[in-house]
């Protein structure tokens, strides 16, 4: 008993001494960060002052000689901070991008050998500031190079925000040239995301198709899934009548022309939804939807008592939409019991959400 006690007293000793250190650490980092706030308000100020100075220099064509000694990556927060309450309530004008541009450079040559989250961040700074000059966009492709899809997610980011289509376009061809698969829904997002006009990417996108991978495919067609104009919509046809197109294109080019109607379309569709490979026939049969007609609802009640859950469904839900009940009596009386379910199910689902929306 006497044993026992004292090993208690031992733990508690040890779990008071532990809560102790979490205490004085609590106090050093809190006492760290007001210190830090004080100090990075009196630099941003500091930062400020050099910059207004350098930006008069700039405007007077004097020579602006930038003092950078000493640099650490916390000196990207201050400019940042500063360069933000400069341009604030300023009508932009070209002293001020060449200043941007000027430190950014300068910050590029220094954050060469820095740790990728420090490059990240520098990125980051290029795109909000809007920073573009030769060694700006040299360094951007550089970045690429770096085996890690954050680093290439602020790359497109940045590019997009730049606004310049020729250079984003270079990025994507310079993706396409290392090993590992692009993220097609980064291709996408950065697209949507493009701050120039989306009539001239689109052409340039529409080249780059011809001889891009299959993952950069994707991204593309993803997103031109709201653009309906007949270029788009004529290359994205060829494409979907090449035979050699790969699988995964072929199922996002059938969700295209899911979104977007084309009358050259429905043939092609309606071979896949007849199509032995599940995959074809599922997406394509959603894709239908959009194509009303006697000649679409004919292949679709061929799939219904199609082994596979996912085509009868998608099959007897395009069927709801675009048929009534009574063009549908041949299946509710079908002996198939497979087909029957479905459709009814399909129908019942329509007629609650059309009660629920009226």
């Amino acid at each position: 008993m006497h044993e026992l006690t004292e090993s208690y007293t031992a733990v508690l000793y040890l779990f008071i001494f532990f809560c102790l250190c979490l205490c004085v650490y609590n106090l050093y980092e809190t006492v760290r960060r007001y210190s830090w706030k004080k100090q990075f308000r009196h630099k941003v100020q500091k930062e400020l002052a050099c910059l207004r100075k350098d930006l008069a220099q700039i405007k007077a064509d004097r020579r602006v000689t930038f003092r950078l000694s000493g640099f650490r990556s916390r000196k990207l927060l201050i400019f940042h901070a500063a360069f933000c309450m400069l341009a604030k309530n300023r009508v932009e004008d070209e002293s001020l991008r060449a200043l941007a541009c000027a430190r950014i450079e300068q910050y590029i040559r220094l954050c060469t050998h820095r740790q990728i989250l420090v490059k990240n961040y520098l990125i980051y700074l290029i795109g909000y500031h809007h920073t573009e000059s030769p060694a700006i966009a040299q360094f951007l492709l550089d970045c690429l190079e770096i085996p890690s899809t954050l680093t290439r997610m602020e790359v497109l980011r940045s590019l997009a925000k730049l606004a310049d289509i020729h250079l984003f376009i270079h990025a994507l061809q310079k993706l396409d040239t290392f090993e590992a698969p692009v993220n097609t829904k980064l291709i996408s997002d950065t697209l949507s995301d493009f701050e120039g006009s989306h009539t001239e990417l689109s052409k340039a996108l529409l080249l780059l198709l011809d001889s891009c991978s299959n993952d950069i495919k994707l991204g593309i067609i993803t997103f031109f899934y709201s653009n309906d104009a007949p270029a788009v919509r004529d290359k994205l046809l060829q494409m979907f009548s090449d035979q050699t197109s790969h699988k995964e294109v072929r199922l996002r080019l059938m969700r295209y022309f899911g979104t977007v109607p084309d009358s050259r379309a429905r043939p092609i569709l309606i071979r896949f939804a007849l199509s032995d490979t599940w995959e074809y026939a599922a997406i394509s049969a959603g894709a239908l939807r959009s194509y009303p007609g006697d000649e679409t609802a004919a292949a679709l009640k061929q799939r219904l008592n199609d082994s596979n859950w996912h085509v009868r469904y998608n099959c007897a839900q395009t069927l709801a939409q675009i048929c009534t009940r009574g063009e549908l009596e041949d299946v509710l009386e079908s002996p198939d019991l497979y087909a029957r379910e479905i459709m009814n199910y399909a129908l019942n689902r329509k007629e609650t959400v059309t009660r629920e929306h009226s």
